[in-house]
C-alpha cells in the first residue's frame, strides 16, 4: 500500500477509535454486578443494595419475576424475594438486558463519514436473540464440564456468551451507515464479518470489542473472549481462559446450528 494510502488508512481508524471512545459508560451497577463472578462469591445482601440503587433494573427484575413465576400467587415485591426466585444467573442477565443492550440502542446522529445515519441494518431483536441462545448453549457446556481444570462456572459461562458479541453492537451503534453496508457486503459475499470490516471500517468487531471492554473495565475474562473469541485454540495467545474462549466458541457454533437469531 502507498504512503498516502497508509497514512489516510490509519487516521480513518483514529476517527473510528475515537468514536468507540465516545461511547456511552457502562452504568456502574451492570459494571459490579460484572465483577461478581458467581453466587458463591457474593453477598446477598450486596447484591440486593445494588439492584436497588437502580430502579430501571429494579422494576426490570420484578417485572421478570411476574412472567416467569406462574406457580404461586404471592406478588413479588422486593429485590430480595426476586433473587432468591430467580437466581444470581437471572439477575445478570437482567443487569445485561437493561444496562448493556438498551444503553446501546440508539445511535448517533451521524456517522464517522458525516452523513446521516438513515437507520440500523442490523436486526437488534434477532442479535439479541443470538446472544441469549449462545449464552444458554455457553452456561449448558460449562454445567457440562464443571469440574475440569480452568473451566468457568456456568454463571461465567453464560455472562460471556452474552457478551461476546459486544463489539458488533458498538460498531453498529458508532457507524450504522458504514456498518450497514459492511453487512450487506457479508451477507452478498458470504465472506467472514470481520474480514469485511477489517476492509471497509480498518477494524473488526473484535478489536472495537476489546476497546469497549478496556473502557468499561470489564473482567479479563470476558475482555478475552470478546477480543479473541473465533479463533481456533491453536491460534490463541497464551491467555489464562482459553477453556472459556473455547466454550463460547462451541456456543456460537450450537447457536447457529440452530439458526437462532441474527
Amino acid at each position: 500500500m502507498p504512503p498516502e494510502q497508509e497514512k489516510a488508512r490509519k487516521s480513518r481508524v483514529e476517527l473510528i477509535l475515537e468514536q468507540l471512545d465516545a461511547l456511552p459508560t457502562l452504568p456502574s451497577v451492570a459494571s459490579r454486578l460484572l465483577r461478581l463472578s458467581s453466587a458463591a462469591d457474593a453477598d446477598f445482601r450486596q447484591i440486593v443494595t445494588m439492584i436497588e440503587s437502580d430502579p430501571a433494573l429494579t422494576a426490570k427484575l420484578l417485572g421478570l419475576c411476574r412472567r416467569a413465576d406462574k406457580r404461586t400467587t404471592e406478588e413479588v415485591t422486593t429485590v430480595d424475594r426476586a433473587v432468591v426466585l430467580l437466581g444470581f444467573e437471572a439477575v445478570r442477565a437482567a443487569a445485561l438486558s437493561v444496562n448493556v443492550y438498551e444503553l446501546l440502542a440508539d445511535p448517533p446522529g451521524k456517522d464517522v463519514d458525516d452523513a446521516e445515519a438513515s437507520g440500523r441494518a442490523l436486526d437488534r431483536k434477532a442479535f439479541w436473540r443470538f446472544s441469549i441462545a449462545t449464552a444458554c448453549a455457553a452456561e449448558l457446556l460449562a454445567h457440562e464440564h464443571r469440574g475440569q481444570k480452568n473451566t468457568p462456572t456456568p454463571p461465567e459461562a453464560f455472562t460471556a456468551g452474552m457478551l461476546h458479541g459486544i463489539g458488533i453492537l458498538a460498531l453498529d451503534y458508532a457507524l450504522p451507515k458504514t456498518f450497514g453496508r459492511v453487512l450487506q457486503i457479508a451477507s452478498r459475499t458470504g465472506r467472514d464479518l470481520a474480514e469485511v470490516e477489517r476492509s471497509v471500517i480498518g477494524v473488526d468487531h473484535h478489536a472495537a470489542g476489546r476497546r469497549l471492554a478496556e473502557r468499561w473495565g470489564l473482567p479479563k475474562a470476558l475482555y478475552d473472549v470478546i477480543w479473541l473469541q473465533g479463533l481456533a485454540y491453536e491460534s490463541l495467545p497464551d491467555v489464562p481462559h482459553k477453556r472459556t474462549i473455547c466454550i463460547v466458541n462451541v456456543a456460537v457454533a450450537i447457536a447457529r446450528l440452530l439458526h437462532v437469531g441474527w
